[in-house]
């Protein structure tokens, strides 16, 4: 069940230019995410090793950031002209503000190693993978589709994919320990 050299040339170049058709197709519900395309091996520890086939994984999260902005806040006030008329004058001043955003931040990966029990193996049809088969095919080498945390394969994708394409979901990556300071 190993995806052949054709399969995983053609996942990278259709990455690209299905990107540009899909977004312009894609309601804000009905979100593609790309897989990204490895290779995996059980080890001896009984721990399933991953590689990226593209030099690293870019695995997304969300990180809450304070932001600084300005805005500029109108306000009256009262003077007396040349004549001694008192006159109500509206200007404005710049206020500095402080919010909360969600920032979409990538987390580089070249390779990593999970649990075998806490990975979840399919096969593009849609069909799980037994415990037999996942020692079988993984003691080698094994050219796979990797997703991460809650992502799921989008059915334009798996239209694409051979059935018996191999699609590993592994655990949700933690992101990195929050900074120090404040980013803009």
């Amino acid at each position: 069940m190993i995806m052949d050299r054709l399969t995983i040339l053609f996942l990278c170049l259709i990455s690209v230019s299905l990107l540009s058709e899909t977004v312009a197709q894609q309601t804000n519900t009905d979100v593609i995410v790309f897989p990204a395309v490895g290779f995996a091996k059980l080890q001896e520890d009984g721990k399933l090793h991953i590689q990226s086939a593209q030099g690293g994984f870019a695995v997304p999260y969300q990180e809450r950031v304070e932001q600084n902005y300005t805005v500029m806040v109108p306000y009256t006030e009262e003077t007396k002209d040349k004549d001694g008329k008192q006159r109500k004058v509206t200007k404005t001043r710049a206020e500095t503000r402080t919010r909360t955003i969600n920032v979409t931040r990538m987390l580089k990966l070249k390779d990593s190693s999970f649990p075998l029990d806490k990975c979840e193996f399919r096969l593009a049809s849609g069909d799980d993978m037994s415990a037999i088969e996942i020692e079988d095919d993984f003691r080698e080498r094994t050219a796979v589709l990797i997703l991460f945390g809650e992502e799921k394969l989008h059915d334009t994708i798996k239209d694409m994919l051979k059935p018996n394409t191999i699609v590993i979901n592994c655990p949700k990556i933690e992101p990195p320990k929050k900074r120090a300071g404040k980013r803009r």
